[in-house]
């Protein structure tokens, strides 16, 4: 049975991509330290001691999988048939089978699976065949940072979590009047220059999510603190792109309202 194959993603799309990359690097080295702390919290748990490793995920590894078979049934419905052959008893062969068919869903949404594994081996037969209930992923928990407490967030003794206050829960139109505070609250925790310096650049990444990072700017130039924008690598590559459309599509807004004048 032919299938239709899914159109190619255009260069939008490449573009997009590459852009949310940049972003979220900007994120996890500027919010990671932020809001693990309130994570924790959250989820009820106490940290003792925290390690961040490097999760690679290989992008080729659905190749692996010895065939995919999608079926018409005779009902009309459509099936994903997912086979593999083993020759010796792994035991993850049930953790490998579980990513295989994670990566499958995630390229046919859905799309039913059944995944069958053919024993081959001379071996009796011991893999389990089942996930047990903690390998089981039933879902994640979400948490919208507007609905963080703003109050809460500004009072602690955490520069970081500070910092984290802009993307909390406040009105709108009192953005500026929230930086004044972040940036005052900021000069009473933070013992030295350079920290400082490091806690008003992480404002300044963050405030972008909010559209203030020109107010933001602006506030930290008139209150003498010195941020080197310009000598930040990272901050160029995923943010002065961003902000120079953002300041050319306000330009464009002004002269199309002065020309409707």
């Amino acid at each position: 049975m032919a299938r239709n194959k899914s159109p190619k993603r255009g260069q939008q799309g490449k573009a997009n991509k590459k852009e949310g990359n940049r972003f979220d690097k900007i994120l996890h080295e500027n919010a990671d330290s932020a809001l693990l702390p309130i994570v924790a919290e959250i989820l009820g748990i106490e940290i003792k001691s925290v390690e961040f490793r490097k999760t690679k995920m290989q992008t080729t590894i659905e190749k692996e999988a010895d065939g995919c078979y999608w079926l018409e049934t005779a009902d009309g419905r459509e099936v994903i048939l997912h086979l593999e052959y083993q020759s010796s008893n792994d035991p993850k062969m049930i953790l490998r089978v579980n990513l295989y068919v994670a990566l499958i869903r995630y390229l046919n949404p859905g799309v039913p699976i059944e995944s069958v594994v053919v024993y081959v081996g001379d071996e009796p037969m011991v893999m389990r065949t089942e996930l047990t209930e903690e390998e089981i992923f039933r879902g994640f928990i979400l948490i919208n940072a507007k609905t963080l407490d703003f109050k809460k967030l500004l009072e602690s003794e955490e520069p970081s979590q500070i910092v984290t206050a802009v993307l909390a829960d406040y009105p709108k139109e009192q953005g500026k009047e929230v930086l004044y505070k972040i940036i005052a609250r900021l000069r009473e925790v933070c013992q030295a220059d350079n920290d400082l310096i490091k806690y008003c650049n992480q404002l300044l990444v963050l405030s972008f999510l909010r559209k203030l990072d020109v107010e933001t700017k602006i506030i930290l130039e008139n209150m003498a603190v010195h941020i080197d924008i310009t000598g930040s690598k990272v901050f160029q590559e995923a943010f002065m792109p961003k902000m120079l459309e953002y300041e050319r599509l306000i330009k464009e807004e002004k002269v199309a309202k002065e020309q409707e004048r």
